[in-house]
């Protein structure tokens, strides 16, 4: 049998990263309120928060999906990943899948910590951060102004490329600039198996004359 993969439409896709971002974003928030709100604040637990994003990230999104290739808005939606090349062992996988999720996750994250670190050096970062900011907005020095810029700014290039990559599985291929980039794409799960037929061949055979005596 010769496995055919039907890759996932637009919809589909978008609809298995819905899941993914709410589900994500939701549990991003509990831990910081868990480990942020009832407890006493400090910096440091801030930024260990952060790294508990990332690592979480990439427990679900990388090796979630190399043991089952799934993640819950993919289990939801009935798709996988499918790599270009299914002969990779664990660490090609691996770094396959982190070229894929620089894009598409990573890039959220890193944009979160140079942005709290660019605000914590101008402001000061505390829960009560944006009372802070407004009551001093008035009189922001020039760094602290530049400083308000760069959120915004990682926001709109993140949501840029997220909106061209997503837009571009609209080609002929079916593939997004990061599937090309990556080499894997979103298939459905169920799979068509086409039977692999031997090609006929004619048959050319003599005619046989009987005599009768």
């Amino acid at each position: 049998m010769k496995i055919d993969f039907v890759k996932a439409g637009f919809w589909r896709r978008s609809f298995a990263g819905l899941i993914d971002f709410v589900f994500l974003f939701l549990t991003f928030l509990v831990f910081f309120y868990l480990f942020l709100v009832l407890t006493q604040w400090s910096k440091i637990k801030f930024y260990l928060w952060i790294l508990n994003v990332f690592l979480f990230v990439i427990l679900y999104r990388i090796f979630l999906i190399i043991f089952l290739k799934q993640t819950i808005g993919l289990f939801l939606t009935k798709t996988k990943v499918v790599f270009f090349d299914e002969n990779l062992n664990f660490l090609k996988k691996f770094r396959v899948l982190l070229k894929r999720e620089a894009f598409l996750s990573l890039n959220w994250i890193f944009s979160l910590l140079f942005s709290s670190i660019i605000l914590d050096l101008s402001f000061g970062i505390d829960l009560n951060f944006f009372e802070t900011f407004k009551n001093s907005s008035q009189n922001l020095t020039f760094f602290q102004q530049i400083s308000l810029s760069f959120p915004a700014l990682f926001s709109k290039i993140n949501f840029f490329f997220l909106i061209v990559n997503n837009l571009s599985i609209l080609g002929s291929k079916k593939l997004t600039i990061i599937d090309s980039y990556s080499k894997t794409t979103i298939c459905l799960k169920q799979t068509l198996k086409k039977p692999d037929y031997l090609s006929s061949i004619h048959a050319n055979f003599s005619p046989i004359h009987w005599e009768v005596n």
